[in-house]
């Protein structure tokens, strides 16, 4: 028993491994030797000497072992982790407060409308907020001298543009362009000298008047810059053919002058007040304008009087042939001849004319003829050297 309960052979017990506690007390030089040694060997026993020189039984309370304690433990021991997003977060509140800042502290300025107003407002305006302004000055005819007519706004570089009104063209930037239709080549080449501005000219073939303008390349009331090419379209003279006046011409001249008959068609026709070879009429009429280009080979139609109208006998012609007299002597020249035929007993050939109302005498030009036919006592056989031909002109 004495041996059990002495510390020194007591076999230590089976305990887990912990970390050793160390003595909260340090050793004076004053503490026996005996003390210490038996201090040094207690660390590992459950008993130790206390300064009193007395064994004194070291009670230790057993831990339950649960997953809490563990964790913690296993937490105090182990180094702290890193958290992977930590830098990421950091830079984001970084740029968050900036952004916070710059939005408290940045005002921004409301920009007025400058327009119809003076330029010497906006330049007021503009040193009292330190905004620059860019000006470019515009001709433009009965505008008011230093009025701004358009502001743009660059909201990226903090800057207006003023189009400004002046009425002297050659310190113009910009110059308003007018419209020139009708105007003269003169007139364009003048004020494109005046507000430097180039012009090329085409010459087309147009009815409007000679030496105008056209069309133009820039639309009016544009915009443009110094140096601009304005491309311009005049119209010239087309080729023309002015009708002369025929009715100082007779019939019998201008049938014998043939280069006129290239120009000219020729209709007869009976009047019975224009004497004969006299101009009845005339399409296109004197002095009348005709575009070669549109009409390359115009043709001028005459008409002129061939008199009154003259019934010739036409005794000994066959019936058949009375349609083809009347058309060809009467109807194609104006005048309005109708007929009648009747049989006449006659020792003449069969079918020939042998009676007239009227023959070899003038008549209207309304006028109605009565033939006479033979019938004729023997056979008889048409004369075949006889044909009444007619061309309709």
């Amino acid at each position: 028993m004495e041996n059990s309960q002495d510390p020194f052979n007591q076999k230590p017990m089976t305990r887990r491994v912990r970390k050793k506690r160390r003595r909260t007390h340090t050793l004076t030089q004053n503490e026996p030797v005996s003390t210490q040694i038996v201090n040094a060997i207690s660390d590992d026993d459950m008993y130790y000497l206390n300064d009193a020189g007395q064994v004194v039984h070291r009670i230790r309370k057993k831990r339950k072992k649960t997953s809490n304690n563990h964790s913690q433990t296993s937490n105090v021991m182990a180094p702290p982790k890193k958290h992977p997003y930590l830098p990421l977060l950091v830079l984001l509140a970084l740029i968050t407060g900036m952004m916070t800042i710059l939005i408290n502290c940045y005002q921004p300025i409301a920009i007025p409308d400058f327009t119809t107003k003076s330029i010497q407002v906006a330049k007021k305006w503009s040193e009292k907020y330190d905004i620059p302004i860019t000006t470019q000055d515009v001709f433009i005819p009965n505008q008011k001298n230093g009025q701004v007519l358009k502001q743009t706004v660059d909201s990226v570089n903090q800057s207006l543009t003023l189009l400004v009104s002046t009425q002297k063209p050659e310190k113009a930037d910009l110059v308003d362009l007018p419209d020139f239709k009708g105007k003269s080549r003169a007139d364009v080449q003048s004020w494109a000298k005046l507000h430097r501005i180039n012009v090329t000219m085409t010459n087309v073939e147009s009815t409007a008047p000679v030496d105008t303008v056209i069309n133009q390349s820039i639309l009016p009331e544009t915009l443009v810059n110094l140096n601009t090419v304005l491309h311009v379209t005049i119209s010239k003279k087309r080729p023309q053919l002015t009708v002369p006046d025929y009715s100082q011409k007779s019939l019998s001249e201008l049938k014998a002058d043939s280069s006129r008959l290239k120009e000219v068609t020729i209709q007869e026709r009976f009047s019975e007040t224009i004497p004969y070879g006299k101009l009845i009429s005339q399409l296109p009429k004197k002095g009348e304008v005709i575009d070669l280009d549109e009409y390359p080979n115009p043709l001028i139609n005459l008409v002129y009087s061939i008199g009154r109208p003259y019934l010739p006998a036409y005794f000994g012609q066959m019936e058949q042939d009375i349609p083809c007299l009347i058309e060809r002597d009467f109807t194609s020249k104006g005048a309005k001849v109708t007929f009648q035929t009747y049989d006449v007993p006659s020792s003449y050939s069969k079918g020939s004319i042998v009676e007239m109302n009227k023959f070899n005498q003038y008549i209207p030009l309304d006028f109605h003829v009565k033939f006479g036919i033979s019938t004729g006592y023997t056979d008889y056989t048409a004369d075949p050297s006889f044909y009444c031909e007619y061309n309709e002109k």
